[in-house]
């Protein structure tokens, strides 16, 4: 089985990260893991990366990938206690990252992430300083402007 485009990592990697030859079954595995880590991380990111032998793409955020395909590949369930003797094993959640990523993993991965957000630029403003001043003429209903701010006779005028 090809490794998938989408992969930040190829199974060649993650095997020579975790020093193992895998057969086809554990190929199969490993190739689906790193597709969801990888998708993972470009979730975490907010980047594309499309190409994974870009080589913008930081080597960090390659062994991130590797490092959480290798737990959740050696650990799927999340066993963080095991005594082979009366048979015991435990599942505790908070010792486990949840997902693939520990805290400092996700940290970086953040990193990455465009900082700000949406936002718009006003265009109004209402300072005096700007506000033309009108004058009533007879005979119209609507006055009309004649002086600039600061002009002679426009602290006497309407501002509207």
């Amino acid at each position: 089985m090809a490794d998938s485009s989408d992969q930040l990592a190829t199974t060649a990697e993650l095997a020579t990260w975790m020093g193992v030859i895998f057969d086809d079954d554990d190929k199969a595995r490993a190739e689906f893991i790193l597709r969801v880590a990888s998708g993972w991380a470009r979730s975490i990111s907010g980047k594309l990366w499309a190409d994974r032998d870009d080589p913008a793409i930081p080597v960090t955020v390659r062994g991130i990938v590797l490092a959480g395909s290798r737990r959740e590949f050696e650990n799927p369930r999340h066993i963080t206690y095991e005594v082979k003797g009366p048979e015991s094993a435990s599942y505790d959640r908070l010792a486990y990252p949840l997902g693939f990523f520990t805290d400092a993993e996700e940290r970086f991965l953040k990193k990455f992430r465009p900082s700000g957000s949406l936002w718009t630029q006003s265009t109004y403003r209402d300072d005096m300083d700007f506000v033309l001043g009108y004058v009533r003429i007879l005979g119209f209903d609507k006055p009309l402007p004649y002086f600039n701010p600061w002009d002679p006779g426009w602290l006497e005028s309407e501002h509207l």
